[in-house]
């Protein structure tokens, strides 16, 4: 296992995930990005920043979606004062959320492996 990869996974996964919500105001007028459903802002993002994460080490495509969550929730935390007693809710329903990152980050993993897994022979 390349650890050093790895770590630069999370980490660049991690700061994808604060960025959605950094950026949010900026882009959509929302303070929470999941605000602006119409623009598909949220959306976009989280399958960008999985798609991105998991692009890095695609063998452990799993780490970008866990990271990207999780940098959302610190930064909510941090950052968003108001935040801070939802946090719990918005963590139990944030995890339904991260579908979009899950796909995005399983597509360079698919292209990689995809074919020894599911064309394997008898």
């Amino acid at each position: 296992m390349n650890k050093r990869r790895l770590g630069l996974q999370f980490v660049i996964s991690l700061l994808l995930g604060a960025a959605l919500w950094l950026f949010s105001p900026i882009v959509t007028g929302h303070l929470e990005p999941f605000d602006a459903d119409d623009s598909g802002y949220f959306w976009a993002g989280l399958f960008l920043s999985g798609l991105l994460g998991g692009s890095i080490y695609p063998r452990f495509f799993w780490v970008a979606p866990v990271a990207t969550y999780l940098g959302q929730y610190l930064y909510a935390y941090a950052f968003i004062p108001g935040e801070r007693p939802w946090i719990l809710f918005g963590m139990v329903i944030g995890v339904f959320f991260q579908l979009p990152s899950v796909i995005g980050a399983a597509i360079p993993f698919v292209v990689l492996y995809g074919r020894k897994i599911f064309m394997k022979r008898p």
